[in-house]
């Protein structure tokens, strides 16, 4: 693994604490759900990166509401923490005096930690970075979606009174509410403006959406996704190989259309991986038609067998995911993408060079746009080996700990102009 390129000159601008050269005392934290996420998972990664380039991690996870805690007692517990909880801010701040933090990222503020841990890590004398992995800061239920279809009823409103109308956090108009309240209240505190050094999103759209939210642009840092390098995929050759969905087997994820396009391309090879709440009907669809496989939750060497045997991956999701890490994987197999017409994930799929897109949700249009890919196998390979070369420009490794090392060296930047402004 490469290092992070900084020179004794630039320790000496950054407002680094004197550590060995390239050094950076980096404070992860996160508040805890059930069920570990991609907010996990990055986190993980990002460790292992900046530890193997010789930087220092600590991490602090904020725990889950207690099991004891149960019934309303918990939900008021945890109402009154989203909107602001002291404790874990200060617990935060001592965390980063303790470890002489130069960089406090927090990748999940919310449920239990609340924003109010970015002062407080501003406060400790560490710069304050967080990464957008949803769209929270704009939409009290991080989706930007309704009724499985994107929503931006609440982009860049100081009150999110639509999302509270249409109960959309967990069901609940007074969970929603909380929601919402936190968000006006920490927006007119300045905690996403002037006790945030740094946010990251994965792609240009969520910059300019949080741009519309009201995030200063220039504190809006991109940080692709990356996932390991499988090295130089086979060259493919012969007869079209199939068509591949991996993900999760729920709505959102147009598993619908995908399978209704199906219905109407006999002889084409569909392979789906993946578990979920609609893996019945994904079953019964197999049992159907001979073309259709499913093969259940797979490992990383089970998908690497099915994304050297496909040539097309779709993403027929219908909202707003982040930068899904299978979208990586594929483009480091060399397999091009057809996706929804979102523009997040045109903007992975590198549309129209290395992938290409259809309307979302429209039966007719995917299978239409399968159909031409199978009949230009040429023009179809040549796009994986176009997606390949992205994923080496954007997606590796080495190029997310360049992009995270001057995230933070940004934040740091900023972090001293701010403390000199208040001087």
């Amino acid at each position: 693994m490469t290092g992070s390129g900084m020179t004794g000159s630039d320790m000496a601008g950054s407002g680094m604490r004197g550590y060995p050269e390239q050094s950076l005392r980096v404070l992860q934290v996160q508040s805890a759900s059930r069920t570990s996420g991609g907010a996990d998972a990055v986190m993980d990664f990002e460790a292992e990166l900046l530890s193997s380039a010789g930087h220092v991690v600590e991490r602090y996870v904020h725990p889950a509401v207690a099991d004891e805690l149960a019934g309303t007692r918990a939900a008021l517990r945890t109402a009154a923490e989203v909107v602001w909880n002291p404790a874990a801010a200060a617990e935060v701040a001592r965390r980063s005096r303790a470890f002489s933090a130069d960089i406090v990222h927090v990748h999940s503020p919310y449920p239990r930690l609340s924003p109010a841990v970015f002062a407080a890590a501003a406060r400790s004398g560490a710069a304050t970075v967080t990464t957008m992995h949803n769209y929270r800061l704009a939409c009290p239920v991080a989706t930007l979606a309704y009724q499985d279809r994107p929503c931006e009823a609440c982009v860049g409103r100081r009150v999110k009174l639509p999302a509270v109308k249409r109960r959309c956090y967990h069901a609940s108009r007074a969970a929603t509410a909380a929601m919402a309240g936190s968000l006006t209240l920490h927006r007119a505190a300045g905690s996403f403006s002037r006790h945030l050094h740094r946010s990251l999103v994965f792609t240009e759209f969520a910059r300019e959406l949080f741009i519309r939210e009201g995030l200063p642009a220039d504190r809006i840092g991109l940080q692709a996704n990356a996932v390991p390098d499988p090295g130089e995929p086979q060259h493919r050759s012969g007869p079209f190989g199939g068509v591949l969905f991996v993900g999760r087997l729920v709505p959102e994820k147009g598993i619908d259309t995908l399978l209704s396009a199906f219905e109407g391309l006999p002889g084409v090879p569909l392979h789906i991986a993946g578990d979920g709440p609609l893996r019945g009907q994904v079953e019964a669809a197999a049992g159907r038609h001979d073309s259709i496989r499913y093969h259940g939750w797979l490992g990383d060497a089970g998908l690497a067998a099915l994304f050297d045997r496909a040539d097309l991956l779709v993403v027929p999701s219908t909202w707003y995911e982040g930068q899904p890490l299978v979208m990586l994987q594929a483009m480091a197999a060399g397999l091009p993408l057809l996706v929804s017409g979102l523009d997040n994930l045109a903007q992975t799929a590198g549309v129209p060079d290395a992938g290409q897109t259809f309307r979302m949700g429209d039966t007719e249009d995917l299978r239409r746009q399968i159909r031409a890919s199978v009949a230009d196998l040429e023009g179809l390979r040549s796009r994986g080996r176009t997606a390949r070369r992205l994923y080496s420009e954007r997606h590796t490794p080495t190029r997310a700990l360049v992009d995270l090392v001057g995230n933070y060296r940004a934040a740091r930047t900023t972090a001293d102009i701010s403390g000199r402004s208040r001087a």
